[in-house]
């Protein structure tokens, strides 16, 4: 999960464009929760404080030892965010990986009213999302312990369903074909 700019701001409304000179606080990543394929266990690192440079050295390598890393819309958003806040950091991150979108996968192989993570897990009788709001990232934000929490919970579920969506998707799909990166 990803924290909101936080800017200064003289209006509020839907067609506010705002400078980069208004950011106050640069977003970051708040928690990642992964878990390796087939295993029980989901594991989440999070910030410190805001601070998300020693997650970040976690993760990274973990993804760099990665076969394949499977994420819902990851290729457009949580890999470059990953990237982005590695950049930032300096700190190494393999330049690619073997990926699975599942978002992707949806979109080619299926025709879902909705190619969200929590409608398809529901379609499927999976599960669903754990309910959130904007509330819990205004919490986190002013360091609510609890809420760092729930908000940890929130995406150990994500990951859980998402293992199961991808495993239900596979069945009724094609085996993606890689050029697997040396290492």
């Amino acid at each position: 999960e990803v924290s909101p700019n936080l800017v200064y701001s003289w209006r509020i409304g839907n067609k506010i464009n705002l400078s980069i000179d208004n950011i106050v606080q640069e977003r970051a990543i708040i928690c990642i929760s992964y878990k390796f394929q087939g295993e029980d266990k989901v594991h989440t690192l999070a910030w410190k404080k805001g601070d998300d440079k020693e997650l970040l050295q976690k993760f990274a390598k973990i993804m760099n030892t990665a076969d394949e890393v499977i994420a819902h819309n990851g290729d457009a958003f949580d890999i470059k965010w990953i990237r982005g806040r590695c950049i930032y950091h300096n700190i190494p991150l393999n330049e690619k990986f073997n990926s699975v979108d599942t978002l992707k996968l949806a979109k080619r192989q299926f025709n879902f009213n909705s190619n969200k993570l929590t409608y398809i897990s529901q379609y499927l009788g999976l599960g669903k999302k754990i309910d959130t709001d904007y509330n819990l990232w205004k919490r986190v934000l002013n360091n609510d312990n609890t809420a760092l929490t729930e908000m940890m919970i929130y995406c150990e579920q994500d990951i859980n369903l998402l293992e199961q969506v991808y495993n239900k998707l596979q069945e009724y799909s094609p085996m993606k074909k890689y050029k697997y990166v040396r290492r």
